[in-house]
């Protein structure tokens, strides 16, 4: 008699928890992360000022990894990426008996411009009249991560590699959002064509 009530109560979860779904996805809703819209489906160009930069070859790595279709022709891409300017800064925060920073924050500020709709004449450094080229100016996207690590100035060689360590997750973190930015901005301007 227990066993058919525990199996009347688990049969009733299974259809309210069936229903609960049917209900979420008639209503439009998605999962956080789940994207209409993949990164292989549009050619994606990225220009930089060091073409060969730490960051540049981490952002090429994870894009081709998530299938991306990178061109090396501005010509042929549907999205544009051009990271400005990465800039790394550090401050101590915290310190010892002898006055000596302990904690440093390194800080990492990336300039970027995004531009996922290439086709209306958006590349840089088509004629347009002045009034055109205001209008398509567009304010450079801005990205900050901060990451702390601890110095032993007892011992510079492992300063050195913390701070490498650090800049390096910095880096992991920089790209990490750029991807989810880029995929963002390919799903926004999808929904808003349609």
């Amino acid at each position: 008699m227990l066993l058919s009530t525990q199996r009347k109560v688990g049969i009733k979860n299974a259809v309210l928890v069936g229903l609960c779904i049917i209900l979420l996805s008639a209503c439009g809703f998605k999962l956080r992360g789940v994207n209409s819209i993949q990164l292989s489906q549009k050619a994606i160009y990225i220009e930089s000022e060091s073409p060969y930069g730490l960051l540049e070859n981490s952002l090429k790595r994870a894009f081709e990894s998530s299938g991306a279709n990178l061109t090396n022709s501005l010509d042929e891409a549907e999205v544009l990426l051009k990271l400005h300017a990465l800039e790394f800064t550090t401050q101590g925060t915290s310190r010892d008996a002898t006055g000596r920073a302990n904690e440093i924050i390194l800080r990492a500020n990336l300039a970027y411009e995004l531009r996922t709709d290439l086709s209306r004449n958006e590349i840089p450094g088509n004629q347009f009249s002045a009034d055109e080229a205001e209008v398509q100016a567009k304010p450079l996207s801005t990205m900050k991560v901060a990451r702390s690590f601890y110095q032993n100035y007892r011992n510079p060689v492992s300063e050195q590699t913390l701070r490498k360590q650090t800049e390096q997750e910095v880096i992991e973190e920089l790209v990490r959002r750029l991807t989810l930015q880029v995929n963002w901005q390919l799903n926004k301007s999808a929904t808003s064509v349609e």
